[in-house]
Order: C-alpha cells, then sequence, then structure tokens
C-alpha cells in the first residue's frame, strides 16, 4: 500500500508544476459549478445566451488586444526584456481598447442589427473595459509563470472565479434578466489582474522606457504579424457558433448551448490551459539548450488522453441525466446537446496544450493556416446546416465530427515540429 501511495506522488517539477496550476483551476471550477444549479434557476435561457454573446465577442477580441505579444514574455533569457514585452503588452491593450471603444459608439446601432439582439446593446460599451483588463491578465499570467510563480497563477484563477460567482447571485437582487450575469463577468474580468498587478515586487514593477519597448517590439514582430490572426482565427472558430446561433436559431437554443461550456467543457478546458502553461515553460527551456521536446509531447499526450478517456467517457454515459438530476427538468436539452460534442472535446482537451509549440518554435505561419483552416471549417457546418435547414441537434453532429479530424490533424503537424529538432 506505501508502495502505491509512493508511485502517485509527483516525482517530476514538471508534474508538481501542472498539479499547482490544476488545484487552483479545480478550486475556481468548482465554485461556479457549485453555484450554477442556483443560476440556472434564477436566470433563464435566453439571459445565459446574452452572457455567451458578450463573452464570445469579448474572446474573439481578447486574440488582437496584445498583438499576441504575451506569448514572446517566456521566450528571452533575461528577465528585464521580459518585463518590457509586459509593458507593451499593456500598451497595446490601452490604445486598442480606446479605438474599439471609438468604433463602439460611432457604429452601435449597426452592430446591435448586425448581432440581432437588442439586449446586448449597453454591453457593447463595456467591452473595451473587459479587453484591456484582458490583455493585462494574458502578460502578467504568462510573466508569472516564467517565473514560476505557479501558485500565484492558480490563486488569481480562484479569485477570478470567486468574484464571478458571488456577483452575478448578489447583482441578479438588483435587476432581473442578463444584468448579473453579464455585471458579474465583467467584474470577475477586473479583479484577477488587479491581484496579479500587486503581486509584482518591487524589483518586478513595470516600466515604460521607449527604447527597450521598441527593441522588443521589433524582435518580437512576428507574433503580432502572424500569432496574432492565428489567434483571432482560433476564437472565431471557437466562437463563431455563438454569433451566429441567435440568428439562424435562436438566443435560447444558444442558452443552452453555452451552459454546456459553462459546467461541463469549461473545466476540462482550463485543466488543459494550465497543463499548457507549464508545458510552454519547458519547451521553452529545451529549445534555448538545443534539447528534443518529443518526450514532453508524449509525456502530455499520455497524461491528458488518460484524463480525457476517462472523464469524457464516463459523462457520455450520464450527461443527459446529470444535467436534469443538477439543473432541472428545464435543461435536459443542454445534455444532449453535450453528448453530441463529447468527442470533439475529448481530442481537443489532449491537443490543445500542445499547439503553443507553434509560438516556442515561432512556426507563426504554420498556426495561422491551421487556424484559418479551423475557422472555415466552422462557418462550412454552419453554412451547411442553414443551406439544408439541419436542426440543431444535426448541426452539432456534423460539427463534432469535422472537429475530431481538424485535431487529429494539428497532432500530427505537432509531432512533425518536434520530430524536427533539434
Amino acid at each position: 500500500m506505501l508502495k502505491i501511495f509512493r508511485n502517485i506522488i509527483p516525482k517530476s517539477a514538471f508534474t508538481r508544476n501542472v498539479l499547482t496550476l490544476i488545484s487552483g483551476t479545480t478550486i475556481s471550477q468548482a465554485i461556479p459549478i457549485a453555484i450554477s444549479p442556483i443560476l440556472t434557476r434564477i436566470y433563464g435561457p435566453e439571459d445565459f445566451g446574452v452572457l455567451a454573446l458578450f463573452v464570445s465577442l469579448t474572446t474573439i477580441f481578447s486574440a488582437v488586444v496584445t498583438g499576441r505579444y504575451e506569448l514572446a514574455v517566456m521566450l528571452p533569457k533575461e528577465d528585464e526584456k521580459s518585463r518590457s514585452i509586459v509593458a507593451l503588452c499593456i500598451l497595446i491593450s490601452l490604445v486598442l481598447s480606446l479605438v474599439l471603444f471609438v468604433i463602439i459608439v460611432i457604429f452601435h446601432s449597426f452592430l446591435i442589427e448586425l448581432l440581432g439582439d437588442e439586449r446586448i446593446s449597453i454591453w457593447l460599451y463595456f467591452m473595451p473595459l473587459v479587453l484591456f483588463f484582458v490583455g493585462l491578465l494574458n502578460a502578467l499570467n504568462y510573466y508569472f509563470s516564467r517565473k514560476k510563480e505557479f501558485q500565484i497563477v492558480a490563486k488569481a484563477n480562484v479569485l477570478k472565479s470567486l468574484g464571478l460567482s458571488i456577483s452575478q447571485t448578489f447583482f441578479h437582487f438588483l435587476k432581473s434578466g442578463a444584468f448579473g450575469l453579464v455585471v458579474g463577468r465583467i467584474f470577475s474580468a477586473i479583479i484577477a489582474p488587479l491581484f496579479l498587478f500587486f503581486k509584482l515586487s518591487k524589483s518586478e514593477r513595470i516600466t515604460f522606457k521607449k527604447e527597450k519597448i521598441y527593441s522588443v517590439a521589433r524582435r518580437y514582430k512576428d507574433f503580432p504579424k502572424f500569432a496574432m490572426w492565428a489567434g483571432l482565427f482560433n476564437n472565431l472558430a471557437l466562437h463563431f457558433n455563438n454569433l451566429v446561433i441567435p440568428i439562424v436559431y435562436s438566443t435560447t437554443v444558444l442558452g443552452f448551448f453555452a451552459l454546456v461550456y459553462r459546467v461541463l467543457v469549461l473545466p476540462f478546458t482550463l485543466i488543459s490551459s494550465s497543463v499548457g502553461q507549464v508545458f510552454f515553460k519547458e519547451i521553452s527551456e529545451l529549445k534555448n539548450q538545443n534539447k528534443d521536446v518529443s518526450n514532453v509531447i508524449w509525456k502530455v499526450v499520455k497524461k491528458m488522453g488518460l484524463i480525457s478517456f476517462l472523464g469524457f467517457g464516463f459523462l457520455f454515459f450520464i450527461v443527459e441525466h446529470l444535467f436534469v438530476f443538477v439543473f432541472g427538468e428545464d435543461w435536459k436539452v443542454a445534455g444532449g446537446y453535450a453528448k453530441y460534442l463529447i468527442p470533439m472535446f475529448m481530442i481537443r482537451f489532449v491537443v490543445s496544450p500542445l499547439t503553443l509549440i507553434h509560438s516556442v518554435f515561432e512556426a507563426h505561419k504554420l498556426s495561422l493556416l491551421l487556424q484559418f483552416l479551423m475557422f472555415v471549417l466552422s462557418v462550412f457546418c454552419m453554412f451547411i446546416a442553414y443551406i439544408m435547414e439541419l436542426n440543431f441537434e444535426n448541426f452539432l453532429q456534423l460539427y463534432s465530427i469535422t472537429m475530431v479530424f481538424f485535431y487529429m490533424l494539428r497532432f500530427l503537424v505537432i509531432i512533425n515540429i518536434a520530430k524536427n529538432f533539434p
């Protein structure tokens, strides 16, 4: 028995760092999942649909708000250059957020008509604020990961989740409709980056020195040239459905669809993200030492594959009954949607953290091509559904199968990159 216990204790720094992030992720996800049965009884599917629309819009633009320079934070050998990249991210986030605010003010009516839901109207003005803090959070997340301060990153995740859950519950009593859900999202987007910012030591304070910022901006110019567009197409592919579902189907359908992500997919995604942060750090160091990265890749594949098979495999058989039991009979439809999407999520869970290899080896053009392909496939699936007048369940089946083949292709590309280095 003692031998078995010793075998499950993490022996490598990689595993310990992953578990540190995952422990924070587990707590941060346990809070909103625990509160979700309450939220589904005080908010309706249409309210969750409005929230999903707001989240999708901010997430899509988050790919460009820093020019993706945050991905370069890990790469310099000197911490001073890394801090200059963080300063660059903050400046770009501020400028682009202000530009977006002006665009929203000028084209507000047109945007509302385009999105097809009047209830998103007032929340468009808050998008620039959220995006600025998302840019700050992204940069500081990578900086603390570079410093191997994974406990601080984990605490920020917990704080963000706690703020989200408390505010979404509390603000419901101030105003009905989607008000509480969206305000809670805005509040949680602000507190986590502020927490990380004030965790910087005096020697690590971000300074805005023109020459140094210009130097790192020029050195890592391929990130806005290629990685930014790759991130944009990735976010468009992942959130394109959320933008079009209210138009082709309804906001209520989007609400059911969004709940699947909130309580089922998001916990697995954040675990995958935690693994990705540590994986990014490990292969960055190996690359700088001209060492083989294949062993780390296969280590991630084996561990993530096991978690995916056990977690999603079990959920496949119980997810419909689970949604009814936890959220009520009105949400049974969401459980059915989840079952159709599980095959896609199983493979995406394994492959997603590995995609950071493109940034480490600065294979930006290849990454851009793959993300564009993913976006095209998403549009293709929705186009087929619209032309053939497929019901939403049939659309989900088509979309899930298509994405399974896409992520298989991505994995083969990642293996090929590793094989050709050093």
